[in-house]
């Protein structure tokens, strides 16, 4: 597995563990970190030695989305015109290994799409945990249309219009949009 900058990766028996690491941006999105987490699913599904992913975040939050610390010019940016959310999702989706969000804190955004490509979410079991999804100028409102017809998400039983609301870890499980509101973060 290579070094990453944005991410952190653990092989631990026969589980890679993928951290986002930018806590001092609540593990924010950005190009370099959609590469990366690309990466390294790529180089988990070549493992053999990888039976299972699970991802999460460094520090307070899972993702706080996609990195506007730039404003209004966030994406006139040329590796932001299409959109790397829904890019990072689909890799998840066609992922060979079970993947497994442990939600550790708010996700936002495509840190809220990104999970509904994975085979199990588990949220902390903490008060502030919130799930929240913008229709953004860049591809959010469209995936919409399209995760509700992936197996993973039909299989639960839940609508994706409850992610237009915000949502305790505890509701959500209720829900069905978490296995379960247990994981200690």
């Amino acid at each position: 597995m290579p070094k990453f900058e944005q991410i952190e990766t653990d092989i631990s028996d026969n589980i890679l563990t993928i951290t986002m690491k930018r806590p001092d941006r609540l593990n924010a999105f950005t190009p370099q970190m959609q590469g990366e987490l690309i990466d390294a699913f790529d180089h988990a599904d070549a493992n053999d030695d990888i039976g299972a992913i699970i991802v999460t975040g460094a520090g307070r939050a899972f993702c706080a989305g996609a990195d506007l610390s730039d404003g209004g010019s966030t994406w006139e940016k040329p590796e932001l015109a299409r959109d790397g959310g829904g890019r990072l999702t689909l890799r998840i989706f066609e992922s060979l290994k079970p993947v497994i969000a442990a939600c550790n804190g708010p996700s936002v955004g495509v840190g809220t799409t990104m999970q509904c490509a994975m085979d199990i979410r588990l949220a902390a079991a903490i008060g502030t945990l919130r799930f929240r999804v913008f229709s953004a100028r860049r591809g959010t409102g469209s995936l919409l249309k399209l995760v509700p017809s992936s197996h993973r998400w039909h299989q639960s039983g839940t609508r994706m219009d409850l992610l237009r609301e915000n949502l305790r870890s505890r509701r959500s499980a209720e829900c069905r949009i978490c296995s379960s509101d247990l994981f200690r973060a």
